[in-house]
């Protein structure tokens, strides 16, 4: 317990030493003004939501109810301007400077394709970013959503950059997102999550410039941007009718559908039968569920993917699924 409080008490003075040197950081281009009516607009918008219960059985696990709870107070009660020192995003979104990021912070570095990874890695002031030590223009997120996209690169034949469409399953505040454009995509990106993240994907996304479209203006052919859906319905109705005419598209899911039930599961990989490349992380049993053996059957049953099962260095139990459509 001694040596866990000392850790601990060691990586808060790092990651306040970092925000002392560092600030909020560049990149930023939103106005006083601007932030002011994106807050409003984001206050107005969670009030507008349905009463949180114990809601969408079949949708979100237990533990996850607390957390939306937690994020709807601090959207109501908080400094949205700061929503990446939050306690619940430090909590279930949010690395900082640990012993991961150091390590892939390391490995891109020793990357052939370390400018490329270089050049994106710088962080936005939105949210108030805890910065990592080594390269204080980034952050430990940062690197983890990079490094994320390395190993797809490097085990697949797919390049992030030459997609013109991505389906991304939760997508916490929009880091990955945002990363996939700093490398050069330009295509539909599309996100589906809880209530509760695509307001705060909203907001953060808007607050940094990308370009936010509605279904119909994202179904338009030809007109590139991102939609925030969350209600599945929507979904299983605007994906099919986008997704066979944009290849080649790609499919995110980092430690998200490994988490939600069956039914769920279910449900969204009905929709990826067409898709051309995927990227998964995944922990490898979550409560009584065993992932290995779920994504093994799943891998199986799609003969037309080239798949390969890796576990993620330094990460215990949890592992990659990466996959690219036979030529």
């Amino acid at each position: 317990m001694l040596k866990r409080g000392l850790k601990n008490s060691l990586r808060a003075g790092a990651d306040a030493l970092a925000s002392l040197l560092y600030g909020g950081g560049a990149g930023s281009s939103t106005s006083s003004a601007q932030e002011a009516a994106n807050t409003a607009e984001l206050r107005a918008s969670v009030r507008a939501l349905d009463p949180l219960v114990e809601r969408q059985p079949g949708h979100t696990e237990g533990p996850w109810v607390e957390n939306l709870r937690r994020l709807r107070e601090l959207f109501n009660e908080g400094d949205p301007s700061r929503f990446l020192r939050w306690d619940v995003v430090q909590r279930t979104m949010f690395l900082t400077n640990t012993a991961t990021a150091l390590r892939e912070w390391q490995s891109l570095r020793a990357s052939p394709n370390w400018p490329r990874w270089d050049a994106a890695l710088y962080e936005n002031s939105t949210g108030r970013p805890i910065r990592f030590l080594l390269r204080g223009r980034t952050s430990g997120n940062q690197i983890h959503h990079t490094y994320h996209i390395s190993q797809f690169e490097e085990r697949s034949p797919g390049r992030i950059d030459r997609m013109r469409l991505i389906f991304e399953f939760g997508g916490g505040y929009g880091s990955m997102c945002r990363q996939a454009h700093r490398l050069g995509f330009t295509g539909k990106y599309l996100i589906f999550d809880l209530p509760e993240f695509s307001l705060l994907q909203r907001y953060f996304l808007r607050s940094i410039g990308l370009n936010l479209l509605t279904a119909d203006e994202w179904a338009q052919p030809g007109r590139p941007g991102i939609l925030l859906l969350s209600d599945l319905s929507e979904l299983e109705r605007t994906l099919p009718a986008v997704l066979p005419h944009q290849a080649p598209s790609m499919f995110i899911a980092t430690w998200s559908l490994s988490e939600v039930p069956i039914e769920l599961r279910t449900r969204i990989m009905a929709l990826l039968t067409s898709v051309d490349a995927v990227l998964i992380a995944y922990q490898h049993r979550f409560g009584s569920m065993d992932n290995v053996q779920f994504f093994g059957n799943w891998s199986a049953a799609l003969p037309t993917m080239n798949w390969q099962h890796a576990p993620i260095p330094g990460m215990g139990e949890n592992s990659y699924l990466i996959g690219a459509r036979s030529k």
